[in-house]
């Protein structure tokens, strides 16, 4: 019989606990580490399905500027993101053997398998883009170049957790890397 364990996150390292806890789900047994990352924002969510409804407003009320087909192309991709945005989750599912990531239920960039006898060490960058700040978990290799494993966290606390508990799932010992945020 495993060894199975939820964990409610409570670690000294972590300041905002309910911050972490309303989005990442820990749970652990004998050979495997899973989270799930949960994508939901109202507020992203509820600005992409305002911006497409007030689009399709738009193309109601000038109907002969834009024929059904452009209007497709044009606001498919935006419920496509609306939905996914409420929705979607990120697993993170780590074994001896590999780290997987995998968005579900709908399809998105960026899913994808690293091998751990790869991997030297996992570490925790601060990226910003225009008016967004995102913090992200990377994945140094042996030899290579660096990979991005998920950068979508709103917070550096849930970015370190899943850091250091891959590492300590892992046995990787933390060596700070140059740009790593602190923890």
């Amino acid at each position: 019989m495993r060894n199975t364990e939820n964990k409610s996150l409570n670690c000294n390292v972590y300041n905002s606990i309910n911050d972490i806890n309303d989005q990442i789900q820990l749970k652990t047994n004998d050979d495997t580490l899973s989270f799930t990352y949960k994508w939901f924002s109202l507020l992203r969510g509820a600005i992409l399905i305002s911006i497409f409804v007030y689009c399709s407003y738009i193309v109601s009320k000038d109907y002969l500027a834009f024929d059904s087909l452009k209007a497709f192309f044009i606001f498919s991709p935006l419920l496509y993101i609306a939905v996914i945005e409420i929705f979607n989750e990120t697993h993170i599912h780590v074994t001896n053997k590999y780290i997987q990531i995998k968005h579900k239920p709908f399809p998105w960039f960026g899913s994808k398998t690293i091998d751990v006898k790869n991997i030297s060490q996992l570490y925790c960058k601060k990226l910003r883009f225009k008016n967004n700040v995102e913090y992200g978990v990377f994945v140094q290799q042996r030899f290579g170049r660096d990979i991005k494993l998920f950068t979508s966290f709103r917070t550096s606390e849930q970015a370190l957790l899943v850091e250091q508990e891959i590492e300590k799932f892992l046995n990787i010992e933390n060596i700070q890397v140059a740009g790593e945020i602190d923890s």
